[in-house]
């Protein structure tokens, strides 16, 4: 796969992506079970909140 930036582009020059699956690792992923009305936050964002609300009262 070749690789690009977008600032190398022209303006108004169409994006191709790549038809390839991307991979995403399961802490960068929302939780599976959304019909509780459940947080939107991938794992790794509710760790960092959590975290950050741990320093505050250290």
């Amino acid at each position: 796969m070749e690789e690009f930036s977008i600032s190398q582009m022209m303006p108004g020059e169409k994006t191709r992506l790549p038809y390839e699956d991307a991979t995403i690792p399961l802490s960068e992923l929302p939780e599976a079970e959304q019909d509780n009305g459940g947080s939107t936050e991938s794992v790794k964002e509710q760790e960092m909140k959590w975290s950050d609300l741990a320093l505050q009262f250290a």
